[in-house]
C-alpha cells in the first residue's frame, strides 16, 4: 500500500475530526481546533479538498442538534451521507431549471 503524503492542512483536518456519525462536529468547532484559528467556510473548503483529491471519507450531518463533520466509519454513515447529499443535488437541479425560465424582463409584474 502506497503512503499518501497529504499537506499539512489535510492532516489538521483529519486529526480534528471526530470519528463516527453520532459524534460530528459543526465546522465553526473545527475551526477553532486549527491553530491560528481559520473560518468555518475554510474548513468546508478543505473538506472538499480532502474528499475529492485525497479520498478521505468526511461526511456531513445535517440536522440542527447534532449535525456536523465526521469520518465515515462504515457503510450506513456512507449511505446515509449520500441520501443527503443527493436529495440536496435535487433541489439545486430544480432551482437552476427555475432560475432559468425565469422571465428577467416580467418576473416583478404586480397585478
Amino acid at each position: 500500500m502506497t503512503e499518501i503524503k497529504y499537506p499539512e492542512h489535510i492532516k489538521k483536518l483529519i486529526e480534528a475530526l471526530p470519528r463516527g456519525i453520532d459524534n460530528a462536529k459543526p465546522a465553526s468547532y473545527i475551526a477553532k481546533l486549527f491553530q491560528p484559528e481559520i473560518d468555518p467556510r475554510t474548513v468546508l473548503a478543505y473538506k472538499a479538498i480532502a474528499i475529492r483529491d485525497y479520498g478521505i471519507p468526511i461526511g456531513a450531518r445535517r440536522d440542527s442538534q447534532n449535525g456536523g463533520l465526521f469520518i465515515i466509519e462504515n457503510d450506513e454513515e456512507r449511505t446515509s451521507v449520500l441520501k443527503v447529499s443527493s436529495s440536496q443535488i435535487t433541489s439545486e437541479v430544480l432551482i437552476q431549471n427555475a432560475l432559468t425560465q425565469i422571465d428577467l424582463n416580467s418576473w416583478e409584474v404586480i397585478k
